[in-house]
């Protein structure tokens, strides 16, 4: 299930406007990459980042094109 892999939420301090990411966890990753696709000769994208992003838009109710840049660009 979901609740299983996804990290702490995302959130962003409004005082501040820090905003502080979650990253999927070594065990996390390891648990999902059977699931990825296999790289045809095209370099794979960092999967950490993209999933994190991925959990993250969902978290938070974005559309990928407004996930933060760190993530990875939107036309991943």
């Amino acid at each position: 299930a979901l609740h299983q892999i996804h990290p702490h939420s995302a959130f962003q301090n409004q005082a501040s406007g820090l905003h502080v990411h979650s990253w999927t966890s070594e065990d996390q990753m390891v648990r999902i990459e059977p699931f990825f696709p296999l790289s045809h000769g095209v370099p794979r994208v960092d999967d950490r980042k993209v999933v994190s992003g991925i959990i993250h838009v969902i978290l938070n109710g974005l559309r990928w094109r407004d996930a933060p840049a760190v993530y990875g660009a939107h036309k991943t």
